[in-house]
């Protein structure tokens, strides 16, 4: 089972380095990384590219948004695993083989680390998707293939909602619900709380836009 990770990475480049790092040591350098830069500044560019390890590809892109920088960073990988890490997460042991272990079943289209529910869209838009719970987006996984038949994240949502979007456009492909979606809970592995984004003055107004986006591509034009 070959996996690439993939995240995304702007402006806040000691959390990335601390994601790399944390992950190196407890899986070696097995694992192919491929970290995206979303158009940072030099300086933050250059301390991202000093401390990268072996077999990481630093991928540097105009700033178009986190979610173009997760399809730019896709189109790079070679495994037949995609795995999506939010960069403000924090490995304390081994969990990436369990957690990739459930999408070798036909059956299991998502992999993730926890659930969550979405609770920001009406009922009217939610009776449009195949499930109302899904992988919480800051760390999941998808066969590459799956991913790719899908045309992978829509990049109309530059930030928020884009993961909900693939999740559900790759269930109704595959004809099933929550139940193509597996979790594998109480891994060593941490998510910081949303510290990538705490920094954005403009990320209310971004959530605000890609929920609106969101609503119109499900049906929804009123909202």
């Amino acid at each position: 089972m070959r996996a690439t990770i993939v995240m995304a990475q702007y402006g806040q480049p000691q959390l990335t380095i601390a994601c790399v790092q944390s992950l190196r040591r407890q899986h070696g350098d097995e694992r192919p990384m491929i970290p995206v830069d979303d158009g940072s500044s030099p300086a933050d560019l250059e301390q991202v590219a000093r401390a990268c390890l072996s077999n990481v590809e630093l991928v540097c892109s105009p700033h178009r948004g986190v979610t173009a920088a997760w399809n730019a960073g896709a189109a790079r990988a070679s495994g037949d695993r995609l795995l999506f890490l939010n960069n403000d997460v924090i490995t304390a042991g081994p969990w990436i083989d369990r957690m990739l272990q459930p999408v070798s079943d036909r059956r299991i289209v998502i992999a993730g680390v926890a659930r969550r529910r979405e609770r920001h869209v009406p009922a009217a838009v939610l009776e449009r998707l195949s499930t109302s719970t899904f992988a919480s987006g800051w760390c999941f996984a998808v066969r590459r293939r799956d991913f790719e038949s899908v045309g992978g994240f829509r990049e109309s949502l530059r930030l928020y909602f884009s993961d909900t979007d693939l999740q559900a456009r790759l269930l109704l492909r595959h004809g099933c619900g929550r139940e193509g979606i597996a979790i594998s809970e109480g891994l060593p592995v941490k998510h910081l709380g949303h510290a990538t984004t705490s920094g954005c003055p403009t990320r209310r107004a971004q959530w605000q836009a890609d929920r609106q986006r969101f609503l119109e591509l499900w049906g929804d034009t009123t909202a």
